[in-house]
Protein backbone atom coordinates (compact mmCIF):
# COMPACT_ATOMS: atom_id res chain seq x y z
CA UNK A 1 0.00 0.00 0.00
CA UNK A 2 2.74 2.48 1.00
CA UNK A 3 4.27 1.97 -2.72
CA UNK A 4 1.50 2.13 -4.39
CA UNK A 5 0.82 5.59 -2.65
CA UNK A 6 4.46 6.61 -3.63
CA UNK A 7 3.77 6.26 -6.94
CA UNK A 8 0.85 8.15 -6.94
CA UNK A 9 1.99 10.73 -5.16
CA UNK A 10 5.08 10.64 -7.79
CA UNK A 11 3.12 10.85 -10.65
CA UNK A 12 0.73 13.71 -9.34
CA UNK A 13 4.27 15.99 -8.89
CA UNK A 14 5.13 14.87 -12.60
CA UNK A 15 2.01 16.19 -13.90
CA UNK A 16 2.41 19.32 -12.12
CA UNK A 17 6.04 20.17 -13.51
CA UNK A 18 4.59 19.32 -17.17
CA UNK A 19 2.14 21.52 -16.50
CA UNK A 20 4.27 24.83 -14.97
CA UNK A 21 6.58 23.61 -18.02
CA UNK A 22 3.72 24.16 -20.30
CA UNK A 23 2.65 27.48 -18.43
CA UNK A 24 6.48 28.89 -18.42
CA UNK A 25 7.51 27.94 -22.16
CA UNK A 26 3.82 28.09 -23.78
CA UNK A 27 3.17 24.61 -26.22
CA UNK A 28 4.75 25.64 -29.24
CA UNK A 29 8.13 26.40 -27.50
CA UNK A 30 7.87 22.66 -25.71
CA UNK A 31 7.05 21.43 -29.09
CA UNK A 32 10.01 23.27 -30.58
CA UNK A 33 12.30 21.49 -27.26
CA UNK A 34 11.09 18.09 -28.82
CA UNK A 35 11.44 18.96 -32.77
CA UNK A 36 15.03 20.33 -31.82
CA UNK A 37 15.89 16.76 -29.44
CA UNK A 38 14.66 14.58 -32.31
CA UNK A 39 16.71 16.21 -35.28
CA UNK A 40 19.47 16.15 -32.45
CA UNK A 41 19.21 12.87 -32.33
CA UNK A 42 18.80 11.08 -35.37
CA UNK A 43 21.94 13.35 -36.91
CA UNK A 44 23.89 11.95 -34.02
CA UNK A 45 22.60 8.40 -35.09
CA UNK A 46 23.79 9.47 -38.74
CA UNK A 47 27.25 10.49 -37.76
CA UNK A 48 27.84 6.77 -36.26
CA UNK A 49 26.47 4.98 -39.09
CA UNK A 50 27.75 6.75 -42.08
CA UNK A 51 31.19 5.76 -43.69
CA UNK A 52 32.50 8.57 -45.80
CA UNK A 53 32.94 6.77 -49.81
CA UNK A 54 37.00 6.79 -50.61
CA UNK A 55 38.03 8.41 -53.15
CA UNK A 56 39.32 6.78 -55.95
CA UNK A 57 43.23 7.07 -55.90
CA UNK A 58 43.23 6.97 -59.56
CA UNK A 59 46.90 7.44 -61.97
CA UNK A 60 47.04 8.88 -65.01
CA UNK A 61 47.99 6.40 -67.58
CA UNK A 62 51.23 7.03 -69.62
CA UNK A 63 51.60 6.17 -73.55
CA UNK A 64 54.81 4.31 -73.37
CA UNK A 65 54.97 3.53 -77.13
CA UNK A 66 56.88 5.91 -78.85
CA UNK A 67 57.19 5.74 -82.79
CA UNK A 68 60.78 5.25 -83.11
CA UNK A 69 61.79 5.18 -86.90
CA UNK A 70 63.88 2.03 -87.99
CA UNK A 71 66.54 2.73 -89.43
CA UNK A 72 66.39 0.53 -92.67
CA UNK A 73 63.56 2.78 -93.62
CA UNK A 74 65.32 6.62 -92.14
CA UNK A 75 68.13 8.11 -95.19
CA UNK A 76 68.81 11.66 -94.72
CA UNK A 77 68.79 14.14 -97.11
CA UNK A 78 70.77 14.06 -100.06
CA UNK A 79 71.77 9.94 -99.37
CA UNK A 80 70.78 7.41 -102.34
CA UNK A 81 69.54 4.08 -101.34
CA UNK A 82 69.89 0.95 -103.65
CA UNK A 83 67.60 -1.78 -101.70
CA UNK A 84 67.39 -5.40 -103.26
CA UNK A 85 63.74 -6.78 -104.04
CA UNK A 86 62.59 -10.04 -103.24
CA UNK A 87 62.85 -11.21 -106.56
CA UNK A 88 66.95 -11.32 -106.43
CA UNK A 89 68.55 -14.35 -106.53
CA UNK A 90 71.94 -15.78 -105.31
CA UNK A 91 74.18 -18.99 -106.83
CA UNK A 92 77.11 -20.93 -106.37
CA UNK A 93 78.44 -22.92 -109.62
CA UNK A 94 80.85 -25.93 -109.16
CA UNK A 95 82.34 -27.65 -111.56
CA UNK A 96 81.90 -31.29 -110.73
CA UNK A 97 82.48 -35.03 -112.36
CA UNK A 98 79.24 -37.29 -111.74
CA UNK A 99 79.63 -41.13 -112.02
CA UNK A 100 76.73 -41.20 -114.43
CA UNK A 101 77.97 -38.52 -116.77
CA UNK A 102 80.72 -38.67 -119.52
CA UNK A 103 81.51 -34.86 -119.31
CA UNK A 104 82.04 -33.01 -116.20
CA UNK A 105 79.10 -30.60 -115.33
CA UNK A 106 78.20 -27.24 -113.00
CA UNK A 107 76.51 -28.26 -109.89
CA UNK A 108 74.00 -24.92 -109.27
CA UNK A 109 72.38 -24.06 -105.90
CA UNK A 110 70.60 -21.21 -105.47
CA UNK A 111 68.12 -19.30 -103.08
CA UNK A 112 65.76 -16.10 -103.43
CA UNK A 113 66.46 -15.41 -99.69
CA UNK A 114 68.43 -12.30 -100.51
CA UNK A 115 68.50 -9.56 -98.95
CA UNK A 116 70.47 -6.02 -98.32
CA UNK A 117 70.83 -2.75 -99.43
CA UNK A 118 73.38 0.07 -100.79
CA UNK A 119 73.24 3.70 -98.84
CA UNK A 120 75.69 6.67 -100.87
CA UNK A 121 75.68 10.00 -99.22
CA UNK A 122 75.70 13.14 -100.98
CA UNK A 123 79.13 12.77 -102.76
CA UNK A 124 78.56 9.17 -103.51
CA UNK A 125 80.51 7.49 -100.82
CA UNK A 126 79.44 3.73 -99.52
CA UNK A 127 78.15 4.01 -95.81
CA UNK A 128 78.69 1.73 -93.42
CA UNK A 129 75.25 -0.14 -93.50
CA UNK A 130 75.68 -1.44 -96.91
CA UNK A 131 75.52 -4.89 -96.90
CA UNK A 132 74.13 -8.20 -98.72
CA UNK A 133 72.92 -10.85 -96.55
CA UNK A 134 72.19 -14.62 -98.44
CA UNK A 135 70.14 -17.41 -96.06
CA UNK A 136 72.49 -20.39 -97.57
CA UNK A 137 70.70 -22.63 -95.85
CA UNK A 138 67.90 -21.89 -98.23
CA UNK A 139 69.99 -23.15 -101.19
CA UNK A 140 68.71 -25.67 -103.04
CA UNK A 141 70.21 -27.89 -106.46
CA UNK A 142 68.59 -30.45 -108.66
CA UNK A 143 70.15 -32.91 -106.09
CA UNK A 144 68.94 -33.72 -102.85
CA UNK A 145 71.74 -35.83 -101.71
CA UNK A 146 74.51 -32.98 -102.51
CA UNK A 147 71.80 -30.26 -101.07
CA UNK A 148 72.06 -32.47 -97.74
CA UNK A 149 75.89 -32.39 -97.70
CA UNK A 150 76.41 -28.82 -98.40
CA UNK A 151 73.95 -27.78 -95.17
CA UNK A 152 75.59 -30.21 -93.01
CA UNK A 153 79.18 -30.29 -93.85
CA UNK A 154 80.12 -28.06 -96.73
CA UNK A 155 78.93 -24.65 -95.49
CA UNK A 156 77.87 -26.23 -91.85
CA UNK A 157 74.23 -24.07 -92.29
CA UNK A 158 73.43 -24.79 -88.55
CA UNK A 159 76.10 -22.84 -87.25
CA UNK A 160 76.60 -20.33 -90.28
CA UNK A 161 72.84 -19.61 -91.50
CA UNK A 162 74.12 -16.48 -93.59
CA UNK A 163 76.56 -15.36 -96.01
CA UNK A 164 77.72 -11.69 -95.69
CA UNK A 165 79.19 -9.26 -98.20
CA UNK A 166 79.65 -5.93 -96.80
CA UNK A 167 80.23 -3.48 -99.59
CA UNK A 168 83.34 -1.21 -99.37
CA UNK A 169 83.48 0.54 -102.15
CA UNK A 170 82.27 0.60 -106.03
CA UNK A 171 85.08 1.27 -109.23
CA UNK A 172 84.14 3.06 -112.27
CA UNK A 173 80.30 4.08 -111.29
CA UNK A 174 79.53 7.13 -112.10
CA UNK A 175 77.98 9.89 -109.98
CA UNK A 176 75.68 10.74 -109.76
CA UNK A 177 73.84 7.32 -110.34
CA UNK A 178 72.73 6.66 -114.12
CA UNK A 179 69.62 7.10 -114.57
CA UNK A 180 69.46 5.22 -118.06
CA UNK A 181 71.37 3.01 -119.86
CA UNK A 182 73.90 -0.06 -119.45
CA UNK A 183 76.94 0.43 -117.01
CA UNK A 184 79.76 -2.07 -115.89
CA UNK A 185 81.45 -1.92 -113.15
CA UNK A 186 83.05 -3.75 -109.21
CA UNK A 187 82.06 -4.09 -106.30
CA UNK A 188 84.39 -4.49 -104.07
CA UNK A 189 83.94 -5.42 -100.03
CA UNK A 190 84.22 -8.25 -97.53
CA UNK A 191 82.90 -11.46 -97.66
CA UNK A 192 81.96 -13.87 -94.40
CA UNK A 193 81.58 -17.42 -95.13
CA UNK A 194 81.42 -19.26 -91.76
CA UNK A 195 83.82 -17.97 -89.46
CA UNK A 196 86.16 -16.58 -92.55
CA UNK A 197 86.22 -12.91 -94.16
CA UNK A 198 87.96 -12.34 -97.00
CA UNK A 199 87.96 -9.09 -99.24
CA UNK A 200 86.52 -9.96 -102.71
CA UNK A 201 85.86 -7.85 -105.88
CA UNK A 202 82.50 -8.53 -107.94
CA UNK A 203 81.62 -7.78 -111.40
CA UNK A 204 78.66 -6.62 -111.54
CA UNK A 205 76.60 -5.55 -115.56
CA UNK A 206 73.61 -3.62 -114.37
CA UNK A 207 71.01 -1.59 -116.48
CA UNK A 208 69.67 1.56 -114.77
CA UNK A 209 66.24 3.54 -115.11
CA UNK A 210 64.86 6.43 -113.04
CA UNK A 211 63.79 4.73 -109.48
CA UNK A 212 65.27 0.72 -110.37
CA UNK A 213 67.78 -1.11 -111.70
CA UNK A 214 68.59 -4.92 -112.98
CA UNK A 215 71.74 -6.79 -113.22
CA UNK A 216 73.99 -9.54 -112.62
CA UNK A 217 77.16 -9.81 -110.59
CA UNK A 218 79.96 -12.57 -110.72
CA UNK A 219 82.93 -13.38 -108.50
CA UNK A 220 85.16 -16.49 -107.83
CA UNK A 221 86.43 -18.01 -104.33
CA UNK A 222 88.07 -21.16 -104.00
CA UNK A 223 87.30 -24.07 -101.41
CA UNK A 224 90.97 -23.74 -99.58
CA UNK A 225 89.92 -19.64 -99.09
CA UNK A 226 87.39 -20.27 -96.40
CA UNK A 227 88.00 -23.59 -94.88
CA UNK A 228 85.39 -25.16 -96.93
CA UNK A 229 85.20 -28.77 -97.17
CA UNK A 230 84.24 -30.26 -101.08
CA UNK A 231 81.20 -32.61 -101.11
CA UNK A 232 82.11 -36.13 -101.20
CA UNK A 233 79.46 -38.24 -102.37
CA UNK A 234 79.49 -41.95 -103.79
CA UNK A 235 78.13 -39.96 -106.96
CA UNK A 236 80.70 -37.67 -107.87
CA UNK A 237 83.58 -38.29 -109.02
CA UNK A 238 85.53 -35.09 -108.78
CA UNK A 239 85.14 -31.68 -107.47
CA UNK A 240 87.10 -28.58 -109.19
CA UNK A 241 88.79 -25.78 -106.55
CA UNK A 242 87.14 -22.52 -107.69
CA UNK A 243 83.45 -21.53 -106.19
CA UNK A 244 81.68 -18.96 -108.87
CA UNK A 245 78.96 -17.28 -106.83
CA UNK A 246 76.32 -15.02 -108.95
CA UNK A 247 74.39 -12.59 -107.62
CA UNK A 248 71.17 -11.93 -110.17
CA UNK A 249 69.29 -8.86 -108.57
CA UNK A 250 66.73 -5.86 -109.50
CA UNK A 251 66.82 -3.22 -106.64
CA UNK A 252 64.83 0.27 -106.11
CA UNK A 253 66.12 3.77 -106.25
CA UNK A 254 65.25 6.47 -103.38
CA UNK A 255 67.04 9.24 -104.93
Amino acid sequence: MIVIELLGHLKVEAQETLKSIVTKFGIFNLMLITCIFVVGLFACSSTSTLTPTPTPNITPQMDTKTSVPSESTVIKDGFVSVSLSDTSTARYLIRERLARLELPNDAIGETEQVTGRIIFDAQGSIQDSSQFTINVKSLVSDESRRDRYVRNNTLKTGIYPEVYFKIQSIEDLSWPLPSTGSHQFRFIGDITIMDVTRSITWDADVIFSEQSLTGVARTTVLFEDFSITKPSLSFILSVADEIRLELEFSAAISR
